[in-house]
């Protein structure tokens, strides 16, 4: 019964690239589930679009649509986090609006948005034998949008892990899909230095055993593997579930037993990284993404006992003022969640 639904709703990545109409607001995919296929012809339609917004948690891959500024005012980018590929572009001339929020409260920014959003664009890995695609790899922006908007389009892509949690999107809900497979989006590799690995020391020093951790993006969060290799029974509930979690959990390190809440389960929001934490998450039970506003609402992180958060700043003044999200006037990053874990 499902193949033939999936058959009847299934068009090409360029007829779902029709569908799109001036004024259109579109949310698509983040990381992961980012659908390649689908924004890689963007730029095809352009010329006969106007006013369209693409919005996304963060575009961590580069597309002609985010580059060409002659689209702009026709196809622009709206994002809740710059990218490295953003801020490239920017200085280019290449401008995107950026929205600050709370991370948790990101489904909530979306709706009150000055147009309500028509088309969902995700990439999934393909449908199990009981209707269900999995949104492997991110439940953030577009995961909140699925429930506003008119249009929900799927690149079913086989290369895309499947995942448990709260990932699940029945065949039911879905009005086209296309096949397309791509590689997972790369992921910033970043080069430690000694002083990332310092103070990577003095963050381990605060984390004793038994105790919940979350490790946000960037170059001490993601050497604190290293330093913690000494530890035992540490568990997870974070944002974002890197390379250096799967480290500790085949290290035996992590292993969520002593959690207040959602225990024997690493807990995360959106994952990234190599092949190898692709294949580490790939049907693993020990690993589930949950939707942001589970994650990041600071009155669930609270309910991790003996609770250790590890995030990256910019800037940090003489009075203990921190800054993660801008160097200067310049806009570098955005707001994440790093707000919701400190509070």
């Amino acid at each position: 019964m499902f193949w033939e639904e999936y058959r009847k709703k299934k068009v090409s990545v360029e007829y779902a690239v029709s569908l799109l109409h001036s004024d259109d607001l579109v949310v698509v995919g983040g990381y992961g589930n980012e659908p390649q296929g689908f924004l890689e012809r963007l730029h095809t339609v352009g010329n006969r679009l106007r006013n369209v917004k693409i919005c996304s948690s963060a575009f961590p891959t580069n597309y002609p649509f985010l580059e060409d500024t002659s689209l702009a005012g026709r196809i622009d980018a709206v994002t809740f986090f710059s990218s490295p590929v953003l801020r490239e572009n920017r200085e280019k001339g290449r401008i995107s609006d950026y929205i600050p929020n709370d991370l948790h409260n990101a489904g909530i920014c979306l709706a009150a948005m000055e147009r309500k959003p028509r088309v969902c664009v995700i990439a999934v890995s393909p449908m199990d034998e009981d209707g269900y695609f999995y949104i492997s790899a991110s439940l953030m922006l577009a995961y909140e949008a699925l429930n506003m908007v008119d249009l929900v389009v799927l690149e079913v892509n086989r290369k895309l892990p499947r995942t448990y949690g709260d990932t699940r999107l029945h065949i039911s809900r879905v009005d086209y899909l296309y096949e397309e497979d791509h590689d997972m989006p790369d992921f910033p590799v970043y080069n430690y230095t000694q002083t990332d690995y310092q103070i990577a020391e003095n963050a381990a020093s605060m984390i004793r055993d038994g105790d919940t951790i979350q490790l946000g993006v960037g170059g001490v969060p993601g050497c604190l593997d290293m330093a913690l290799l000494h530890r035992r029974d540490l568990g997870v509930h974070t944002e974002f579930f890197g390379d250096s979690i799967v480290h500790l959990m085949k290290n035996g390190v992590i292993n969520n037993s002593k959690k207040t809440i959602d225990p024997g389960k690493s807990i995360c929001a959106f994952v990234g990284g190599s092949p190898e934490l692709y294949s580490f998450i790939d049907k693993n039970p020990r690993v589930e993404l949950r939707s942001i506003r589970y994650v990041n609402d600071p009155g669930v992180i609270a309910m991790n006992d003996n609770f250790v958060s590890v995030n990256s700043a910019m800037e940090v003044d003489l009075t203990g003022q921190i800054c993660s999200e801008s160097i200067g006037s310049q806009l570098y990053s955005g707001t994440g969640g790093a707000a919701d874990f400190a509070a």
